[in-house]
């Protein structure tokens, strides 16, 4: 898939994740994620042995969790979402579209 949103369903658990470095994972990752060059022989075994050889902290699955929230959650998305439709077409504040969809994420 071209985005990666297997990669954000995955950092949103808190899981940590090592990628081929190029411009969309960098951008999904951001800072949280393990970015290698997979050209390169070995890179992956490499990784993923220094990837488990790695103490897998609460602090750490959290600031994973904590950074794909921040960008791809549906209140930092949602501004978004709602400038792609033409003036009008949306009824609702995005004041009040925010409060329904913390409350739907909520329950």
């Amino acid at each position: 898939e071209a985005f990666g949103l297997a990669y954000v369903e995955a950092m949103a658990h808190g899981l940590p994740c090592l990628a081929h470095d190029h411009e969309v994972t960098r951008f999904v990752l951001g800072p949280e994620g393990v970015l290698i060059d997979l050209r390169e022989a070995g890179a992956l075994s490499s990784a993923i042995r220094a990837a488990l050889a790695r103490e897998d902290t609460g602090e750490l699955r959290a600031r994973r969790h904590h950074s794909v929230r921040q960008r791809f959650g549906w209140p930092a998305l949602l501004p978004e979402y709602v400038s792609m439709f033409p003036k009008g077409v949306v009824s609702a504040p995005v004041r009040s579209l925010r409060v329904e969809v913390a409350r739907e994420f909520a329950q």
